[in-house]
């Protein structure tokens, strides 16, 4: 496999690979406990302009993706912020597709994409499992997986102090896509369900802090009742991080939509990523993380939740060559916020880079 990949690389072409298996536990209160399994299969290739076509500064994406295994948040614990950041539907898609063409300092990438890798980045939270470090519950629509949709993502950065990025996207998709997978992505009503998101990230002290701040607006629809429909409406999201001694990695995160359009309008997380926690060999890291769902106060929008929800997460990963095991551990307070007892889930995380 390292020969092939070589060989590709020696032509202008990346291949990337992973499976990833979670043993899905839970071991007091919520819903019922029990265990569940998930795994996901994830490839791809990236192409690049300059090596192929002799001609620089362009990047085309595919890449493959297959699910299985039931959401232990709907079938186990019950909670709001899914706790395991892999569920989703059962699917085999083509997930992402898109090219790419960086001129300078200027960059734009259009097709059907992720928006995690490029907007609302918390490089300190990324080993951390519960899915509201990646994907706020208050930016609805939100681009990120298992949901893959349209749109284009422009950026500029200045002297790597300063980075300016405008993304619009096909909201609509998103919003579902813990229940229904769209094979091929929603093209239609693109600018009638249009996401436009906007964000200002600051570098500071070569790289070891980062500043970001976004704000958001989503066209498209949400139910706030079983036959009311709302915008989602505006949106946005503050993340501060910073390294310390090249080891200690902790962040925060706040973010807060429109609370007559969301069951979830404010949200804060923050934690600690600690490197090289044991000393030995392998590259190992404890991470630390606390996320708070906030529900809404109206009436129309309640659907019956009420209060706070709190994970209290604390993980452990270690990497031994090509292969990454990660026990998890969260506590889970007031899940879904409608008075079920608080939940103690456990993930064991197996990730093989292929």
């Amino acid at each position: 496999m390292f020969n092939f990949k070589k060989a590709l690389h020696e032509q202008g072409i990346d291949f990337v690979g992973s499976f990833m298996y979670h043993l899905d536990a839970n071991l007091v209160g919520g819903i019922k406990t029990g265990v569940l399994n998930q795994w996901l299969v994830d490839l791809g290739l990236l192409f690049h302009s300059e090596k192929i076509l002799h001609y620089p500064g362009g990047e085309l994406f595919i890449n493959l993706e297959a699910h299985e295994g039931k959401n232990p948040s709907f079938f186990l614990t019950g909670d709001a912020m899914i706790f395991d950041g892999i569920s989703a539907p059962n699917y085999v898609q083509f997930s992402e597709y898109w090219v790419k063409q960086s001129l300078g300092n200027f960059s734009v990438k259009f097709g059907r994409m992720l928006g995690t890798n490029d907007l609302c980045v918390i490089l300190n939270a990324k080993f951390l499992l519960n899915n509201s470090y990646e994907t706020p519950p208050t930016i609805q629509g939100f681009p990120a997986y298992p949901s893959a949709v349209p749109g284009a993502i422009l950026t500029y950065d200045y002297q790597k102090i300063l980075g300016l990025k405008l993304g619009i996207f096909n909201g609509e998709e998103a919003i579902y896509s813990l229940n229904e997978i769209y094979s091929f992505g929603l093209w239609r009503n693109f600018f009638e369900n249009v996401f436009v998101m906007s964000e200002v990230e600051i570098h500071l002290n070569a790289n070891q802090g980062r500043l970001v701040a976004g704000l958001n607006y989503n066209r498209s629809q949400i139910a706030i009742s079983y036959d009311t429909y709302k915008k989602v409406g505006f949106s946005g999201y503050l993340i501060g991080e910073y390294n310390f001694y090249d080891r200690y990695r902790p962040f925060v995160q706040g973010s807060i939509g429109d609370p007559s359009s969301l069951i979830i309008p404010y949200f804060f997380g923050c934690g600690m990523q600690v490197d090289q926690f044991l000393p030995i060999r392998y590259e190992n890291h404890l991470i630390l993380g606390l996320a708070s769902s906030f529900f809404s106060k109206d009436e129309a929008v309640n659907l019956g939740a009420s209060g706070v929800e709190i994970s209290l997460e604390a993980s452990y990963r270690i990497n031994y060559f090509k292969l990454a095991l990660q026990p998890d551990i969260q506590y889970i307070i007031r899940p879904g916020g409608m008075g079920l007892k608080n939940a103690l889930a456990f993930i064991l995380n197996i990730d093989l880079d292929i």
